[in-house]
């Protein structure tokens, strides 16, 4: 028997704050509809029916729901542990009135000043107007946590951030909880809020020196596997609970097993007992056997510590799948020739690939999101194809474009290096595989390209245009894909400025003869 010792209510989509990458698409509290208060007094009977100790409320901004007091005094009057987890903690009460129904109040913080703080919230005033309340309701509250969601804009600033909350604003946080950007809501357009290792490791070190000046608890919500980060900061990690002492509901009684993951695809705790639920849903029990894990991860001391990481980091419709990070840190250098073959890429893949991009170019901004994936992959499939090994693991994929002639002229002329700056007039559709000019979009392994996984790709790529293409150009952003664009005998012929970073274009022009020769010397 699973029991549940967690319980985040999703009482509201209403929030002021417009961050870009919530989960729960939060909108405006002026056009949200407000949820029925009968309706949520039966969820939270439902939740205590369970045994829950600990009652969450979240958002949106359940401080946008004006009888958030009313819901708190009814999940205490159950024996449950009340959480208020708000971006404001705006109460239409005092604070020991607030305090004598809230155990604990928790704030999402994304940086040390309200420079920082507001420009993610996207609310001018966001962060002194919480601060303020926080210091008010922390001369009576037993429980402050701060939560900071690490991204590659913020990784090093957890320390100063902690300081000043601590240290400058005198606000007595209690416990940190760290999380990271998981693919739902708005960072579905997105990859740049994804991290990578030196990311992680960056925001460990980070801890390490608050914790030294702040004792506290810590808690991850989205842990990094443990193989990815140095030995000394394992102790700080621990396995994901959501999915096993936590669970999620929204404010029709919904469930969901990840407080991140706003689909709510498990059943009504109204309609079926929550636990019940919890203990018989197949999806449920073949998530906790962890057997959709890697078979590095299947044999690893450290995987009941571990988790794997977070099963929701990069999945577009699945419920759970492998962290993308492991990739980061796993180089599988022992596949053989024999064990592996190229196919077309199905939209089941798509996870897949996003998780290989990611872990191949953790600092390159046009990575693919999940809601860009899906647009690509539906507007023409057969750019994609995936490296399949015997097992039938995906073990790398390549993507390329075929260009209209306003698409040859935009990159050629540096005004797009990547398909995610390219449109739907600059590329053919599907039946395409006639025409001459093509732009090599990514190719990625989960091992080395000069592994056989990644030799295995780049002739896949030779043999495919050596009778197609007159032009083919790309944009390699890694020191391999450039030594690979000068073996092939590729020029520069342009570059690209953008978002801080120069990109640049490389293109073939040569006989097709000639590449074959060289594709067969590789």
């Amino acid at each position: 028997m699973h029991m549940i010792k967690m319980v985040a209510l999703h009482i509201t989509r209403a929030c002021s704050h417009r961050c870009p990458f919530c989960y729960a698409t939060s909108v405006d509290a002026s056009v949200a509809a407000p949820p029925d208060h009968s309706t949520l007094l039966r969820v939270i009977d439902a939740v205590a029916d369970s045994k829950v100790e600990e009652l969450v409320f979240a958002g949106g901004d359940p401080c946008a729901y004006p009888q958030i007091l009313e819901l708190a005094a009814a999940g205490k009057a159950r024996g449950m542990v009340t959480t208020v987890l708000s971006n404001t903690h705006r109460y239409r009460a005092s604070s020991m009135e607030c305090t004598s129904v809230i155990d604990c109040f928790e704030t999402t913080f994304h940086g040390p000043t309200a420079i920082e703080h507001d420009l993610i919230a996207l609310r001018e005033g966001a962060f002194e107007s919480v601060v303020a309340n926080l210091q008010a309701l922390g001369r009576t509250a037993k429980c402050v946590g701060a939560i900071y969601n690490i991204t590659p804009y913020n990784a090093r600033q957890l320390r100063r951030t902690i300081h000043e909350l601590v240290g400058t604003y005198g606000i007595p946080v209690d416990h940190l909880v760290l999380q990271r950007i998981v693919p739902q809501g708005r960072a579905r357009t997105t990859s740049k809020f994804a991290v990578g290792r030196s990311q992680a490791v960056a925001a460990l070190e980070d801890l390490e020196s608050v914790l030294a000046q702040h004792p506290m608890s810590v808690f991850f919500e989205d842990p990094f596997p443990l193989c990815l980060v140095p030995e000394r900061f394992q102790k700080y990690l621990s396995r994901c609970e959501w999915g096993f002492t936590r669970a999620a509901v929204d404010h029709l009684g919904n469930l969901s097993r990840c407080g991140a993951d706003p689909r709510y695809r498990l059943g009504n705790i109204l309609q079926v007992p929550l636990l019940e639920l919890w203990n018989t849903l197949p999806i449920l029990s073949a998530y906790r056997s962890k057997a959709y894990l890697p078979a590095e991860c299947q044999c690893c001391n450290l995987l009941e510590r571990c988790g794997g990481g977070c099963a929701l980091s990069c999945e577009i419709e699945g419920e759970f799948g492998v962290d993308y990070l492991y990739y980061e840190h796993s180089k599988r250098t022992d596949l053989k020739p024999r064990e592996l073959a190229c196919r077309p890429a199905r939209r089941e893949d798509l996870s897949d690939i996003l998780r290989i991009e990611w872990a191949s170019f953790p600092d390159f901004p046009f990575r693919f999101s999940p809601d860009g994936i899906l647009r690509w992959h539906a507007f023409n499939p057969s750019m994609f194809v995936v490296l399949e090994d015997s097992l039938g693991r995906l073990c790398g994929y390549r993507c390329l474009v075929p260009l209209t002639d306003q698409g040859l002229a935009k990159v050629t002329q540096g005004r797009a290096c990547s398909l995610q700056e390219l449109e739907f007039g600059d590329v053919l559709g599907p039946g395409s595989d006639e025409t001459k000019y093509w732009h090599i979009e990514a190719m990625a392994t989960i091992a080395d390209v000069r592994s056989r996984a990644g030799r295995t790709l780049v002739r896949n790529i030779g043999e495919f245009l050596v009778d197609r293409a007159e032009i083919v150009t790309a944009s390699p952003i890694t020191y391999v894909g450039t030594k690979l664009c000068t073996f092939f005998g590729f020029k520069k012929i342009a570059s690209e400025m953008t978002k801080g970073k120069l990109y640049h274009v490389y293109a073939f022009t040569g006989d097709p003869l000639r590449l074959k020769a060289t594709l067969d010397r590789f």
